[in-house]
């Protein structure tokens, strides 16, 4: 017995030790894979260059050539997708500067982004790391492979709307929905970081903090350059998610109602300085950010004059221009929504479910947005694709509760972290491959 009792601390120790190395060099493991699995991607794309002046893809290389060369945006040329496409580009861009250069930073960015966007949405809902960064990683070859399409009724959906947004497209959505996807982001790692210090505080107790607050909404405030949709939905989704956590508060006695709602007074000035900050830094003081946002809303409602009657509507023209399909998400996500305020009111929330709905209503805000000013069903992808990623996620986090009860847990988790390796490393050897032959 004593023999066994030895061998037993002994394994423990390994697997203590094994856990904190994939804690410590885990995250850069998962970096090391988004960017072998994006480097296909992006090497895929630039071995064909269709050149077409008036596509996306040319709309993208516009304001990367203009900044490189020295330029300052909105006063000196019209960046029209905002500055995050810009920035998450440049980099790449400049080792390579030319068209096909910019073809494959865009393509890179953009599989990048996606495997993060999916890998949130997972996490979020299962909670479990190892198990989200493989359906991130896998994500992009299931739908290159086209499996997806093999699915009855809903598989050709699927494929069409993950596909629009996997892709930098003509609009480069994936890299304006980045945003909410990277504040979610900052503040997970801030979190884990806390934890692992031993200074955890949960984030609905950090946000009853006045100086939060003004930090949250500097930043949020830095975003508005970012574009012009996602900018100001971000600001209106952490709007909403701190009146109702005030809301939740106030009802449940935490905080009295003066106090709870004094937040606003610390979030909303910091708010307006961070995104004064963030115009000046970009036009270099130069000005012109608000002329040229007003011109592009300008241009858009022109382009989005899908019926006679363009105007921007009212409520129940609002609901009649809505499609079925949108109808359908729409319900979904208020479903969604009613069920975290049930758990809020229970308080039985956590971080990752406040996160989710900040993420989940950005979405549903720029499609409200471009839905109000006569755009139609413009961004559904964003819409859609989570969505669908919420009901894979919520079927995957039943699958890891199924095989906790069978004790197959562990061995879930390690088929999908090696099948997610094989994948990354498939893709670094044919990127390569493909980078030679080009």
């Amino acid at each position: 017995m004593l023999c066994d009792c030895k061998g037993e601390r002994k394994e423990m120790k390994r697997k203590k030790a094994f856990l904190s190395l994939f804690s410590r060099f885990g995250w850069l493991f998962f970096f090391l894979c988004i960017i072998a699995v994006s480097l296909f991607y992006g090497a895929a794309r630039c071995g064909s260059v269709d050149f077409v002046c008036t596509n996306g893809d040319y709309q993208n290389y516009n304001a990367l050539r203009r900044f490189l060369a020295g330029q300052r945006p909105y006063a000196d040329f019209a960046n029209y997708l905002g500055m995050g496409p810009l920035l998450l580009c440049v980099p790449l861009t400049a080792l390579h500067n030319n068209f096909s250069g910019s073809l494959f930073a865009t393509n890179f960015v953009a599989c990048a982004c996606f495997i993060l966007f999916v890998f949130l949405i997972f996490y979020l809902v299962t909670g479990h790391k190892l198990l989200s960064a493989a359906a991130g990683l896998l994500a992009p070859k299931i739908l290159s492979s086209r499996l997806l399409a093999l699915l009855p009724i809903v598989g050709g959906y699927a494929e069409t709307y993950l596909n629009l947004l996997a892709k930098p497209g003509n609009s480069f959505r994936i890299a304006r929905l980045f945003l909410p996807v990277l504040y979610c982001l900052l503040l997970l790692f801030f979190l884990w970081h806390r934890q692992r210090k031993g200074g955890f505080v949960p984030l609905r107790a950090m946000l009853r903090s006045g100086r939060v607050c003004a930090a949250v909404g500097f930043f949020l405030g830095m975003g508005i350059v970012w574009s012009n949709d996602f900018g100001f939905a971000c600001i209106g989704s952490a709007v909403l998610v701190l009146l109702i956590l005030s809301i939740a508060d106030t009802a449940q006695g935490v905080l009295p109602l003066r106090r709870s709602f004094s937040r606003f007074l610390f979030f909303l000035p910091a708010l307006a300085g961070g995104g004064l900050v963030s115009i000046l830094l970009v036009t270099r003081f130069g000005g012109g950010y608000f002329r040229f946002t007003q011109g592009v809303s300008q241009w858009q409602y022109w382009y989005y004059n899908l019926w006679s009657d363009s105007k921007i509507y009212s409520l129940p023209e609002f609901f009649s221009r809505i499609s079925p399909h949108t109808a359908v998400n729409l319900l979904v996500y208020l479903a969604a929504m009613g069920f975290a305020l049930f758990l809020l009111c229970r308080k039985k929330e956590n971080d990752r479910l406040i996160l989710l709905v900040f993420l989940l209503t950005s979405i549903f805000a720029v499609q409200f947005l471009y839905l109000v000013a006569c755009g139609g069903d413009n961004f559904q992808e964003g819409s859609y694709c989570a969505i669908m990623l919420l009901l894979c996620a919520l079927a995957c986090k039943g699958l890891l509760l199924l095989a906790g009860q069978i004790k197959l847990l562990g061995l879930a988790r390690a088929g999908a972290g090696f099948l997610a390796c094989g994948v990354s490393l498939l893709c670094l050897v044919q990127g390569i491959s493909l980078l030679r032959q080009n």
